[in-house]
């Protein structure tokens, strides 16, 4: 959503919709919750709690923050991309990839199922950030590579 609101020149409202997000960003995990902690919603076959960060979430939230902070120049986006990067090398890091759920409280492992989509998905965040200053193109290779599907 927030990367369509920036290429419809929108970003006024994509940056309200990421500052209503972030202030549920952990200060101990830097991880999000999957499901925004003020709407209602179940989705009981994905079995995720309230308090669950689910690594591809992260990875696609934390890549549209990137590209906020491309467009935006404010700092905050591109430290809270930083922030879910760092804690999802902490905390969904398993010994042979990436574990699919985990507590945004303390890390602790939810569902250790990880897929070889996953352990690539989570370069594009690293990418991401790396080319942070090159992503103002949105017709260029990279932007191409971090497009979510």
């Amino acid at each position: 959503m927030i990367e369509l609101l920036i290429l419809a020149e929108k970003t006024d409202v994509a940056q309200k919709i990421a500052d209503s997000y972030l202030v549920y960003q952990s200060s101990t995990t830097g991880l999000l919750p999957f499901f925004h902690p003020k709407v209602h919603q179940e989705l009981k076959r994905m079995k995720l709690s309230p308090d669950d960060s689910w690594l591809d979430a992260e990875i696609d939230f934390g890549v549209a923050l990137v590209k906020l902070y491309a467009k935006t120049n404010n700092k905050k986006y591109l430290t809270a991309a930083k922030l879910i990067n760092k804690g999802v090398e902490q905390f969904h890091r398993k010994a042979c990839g990436f574990a699919s759920v985990v507590s945004i409280d303390n890390g602790e492992i939810r569902n250790p199922i990880y897929s070889t989509k996953m352990t690539a998905l989570v370069a594009k965040l690293s990418i991401a950030i790396e080319n942070c200053d090159s992503l103002s193109v949105y017709d260029s290779p990279l932007s191409e590579l971090l497009q979510d599907r």
